[in-house]
């Protein structure tokens, strides 16, 4: 069997505490919604803004085809936009043969969360027409055979099938969650898309969830009924059910929104409302901050190396502007033949065997107050004009790793490294709170208010993971230095992270 991609960006996540085994009509309801001064949505369904697909027919592969069988929760009626509260997985081969599998063992991945739904059977219209915000129903999602591709199953598309509105309590398929994403059935009231993927959701029992840039989720705490209240209070304030609301699109994340499910679904964009909804989105930051209110952040030095700090003996050489000079062209001064034991001092620009095996590779210079590596080209041919002059050398100045940071221009919470990892470190500022050369070999938990003021930085040590990120402090290179989020008493996974 493929590995079923397609229901994992089809179905968003979000995780919190376990809920009730049965659901029924009206079973989700905000009690204190009135605050919003959100107003419910017309009843009304357009059919043309339905896809609807006449007897779809299922694909097939290796003689078998995988159902997806739902319980969700009705967000807009056309199009159709579903909070998927329940799954249960259904292998059928060609003989009809019905298998269920334990979704819990993650063998077919699949999540609950907010999905789009862009193509449903016709037999399901009847339905439809009759569907309104809160309404609750089962379906199944199946794999709809490529009629131009009819033995590819990788060519198939997700089609919704079989959609019955649900008039009676019916029990959810599994009394405990089959995946993480399904631990909370009370409903999302409230979810923030950050700028970037970063994501914070308030369920309408209290319960919050949080997803950094990191793509990690906490979902331990909740707020109280009075917190919740003062939340919903806040959005009335707003004027927010005057705003426009959009719907999220099919193919692509969130960002930059935020959205009320109180008496309807409404999607707000941020962008050129910055100022009105502020007070909000400083709510939402508040909230994501109070997720990870009992995390721990154990940061580690990693391995310890004396550098050695030269002073550059060219004085009318100024590595300040070294590479611009260099880039300028055949300027006289660059083309200065270098004498052998200077160039035998210079680390390598690429080492054959790595970093590591590099004998001068713990070597810096200091010019006018600044730190700076510079070193020598090992493909240089004797016989090229430039080779062994100062042409042939290449020059970086030492960063601090916040100066580093705002040179990108970037909002440091996006994915993946802003610094990268370069072997020969950033200068860790004096402004920190924490001094490398101090930490026991376990490392420390470092506290919140230290990792708040120095956000940018932390939080790339974070990203770099196991790989941990290069500093120099007090005349020393910590190498790999580590950051570690973790929930209490866990400390210990902090090595067994990836």
């Amino acid at each position: 069997m493929r590995n079923l991609a397609p229901i994992v960006w089809l179905l968003g996540v979000t995780v919190c505490s376990a809920q009730s085994t049965i659901i029924g009509p009206g079973a989700i309801r905000c009690a204190d919604c009135v605050s919003t001064g959100q107003k419910p949505a017309p009843a009304s369904f357009d059919e043309l803004q339905v896809g609807l697909i006449a007897q779809p027919k299922p694909a097939y592969h290796d003689d078998r085809t995988l159902q997806v069988a739902i319980i969700a929760r009705v967000l807009v009626p056309s199009p159709l936009l579903l909070e998927v509260l329940d799954f249960q997985d259904r292998v059928v081969d060609n003989n009809m043969l019905l298998v269920q599998k334990d979704v819990s063992a993650g063998k077919y991945p699949a999540t609950c969360g907010i999905v789009r739904v862009d193509a449903i059977d016709l037999k399901s219209k009847p339905a439809l027409s009759t569907l309104r915000f809160d309404d609750v129903i089962t379906a199944s999602w199946m794999y709809k055979r490529n009629e131009r591709k009819p033995a590819d199953f990788f060519a198939a598309t997700l089609v919704l099938t079989d959609v019955r509105k649900i008039s009676e309590p019916i029990p959810y398929f599994h009394t405990t969650r089959a995946h993480e994403s399904c631990s909370n059935r009370s409903g999302r009231l409230v979810i923030y898309h950050g700028p970037v993927v970063d994501l914070v959701t308030v369920f309408n029992d209290g319960g919050i969830s949080y997803r950094d840039a990191l793509f990690r989720s906490f979902s331990r705490e909740r707020i109280s009924p009075a917190e919740l209240s003062d939340l919903l209070k806040a959005f009335g304030s707003a004027n927010f059910d005057q705003m426009p609301t959009s719907l999220p699109a099919s193919d692509g994340a969130e960002q930059s929104t935020l959205t009320l499910l109180g008496a309807r679904y409404q999607n707000v964009s941020i962008d050129g409302r910055e100022s009105a909804l502020a007070p909000l989105v400083r709510r939402m930051d508040d909230l994501a901050a109070r997720a990870t209110v009992h995390t721990e952040l154990l940061l580690t030095a990693g391995k310890k190396a004396k550098i050695t700090i030269l002073d550059w003996p060219y004085p009318d050489i100024s590595l300040a502007g070294f590479r611009d000079v260099k880039n300028a062209g055949n300027v006289a001064a660059m083309q200065q033949r270098l004498p052998d034991d200077f160039l035998s001092k210079l680390p390598l620009t690429h080492p054959a065997r790595g970093f590591d095996e590099d004998p001068n590779r713990y070597v810096y210079f200091l010019q006018a107050g600044k730190l700076f590596r510079v070193t020598s080209n090992p493909d240089c041919r004797a016989d090229a004009p430039n080779c062994r002059t100062f042409s042939s050398l290449d020059v970086a100045e030492v960063q601090g790793a916040e100066a580093a940071l705002k040179a990108t221009q970037l909002d440091y919470r996006v994915p993946g490294s802003l610094l990268g990892a370069r072997p020969s470190g950033y200068l860790w500022s004096p402004d920190m709170g924490v001094k490398l050369g101090a930490l026991p070999s376990q490392g420390v938990v470092i506290s919140k208010e230290e990792y708040e003021k120095h956000k940018p930085v932390y939080f790339e040590i974070l990203k770099a993971k196991a790989s941990g990120l290069n500093f120099i402090d007090d005349g020393f290179l910590y190498e790999k230095v580590r950051l570690c989020q973790v929930e209490p008493g866990s400390i210990g996974e902090c090595e067994r992270s990836p």
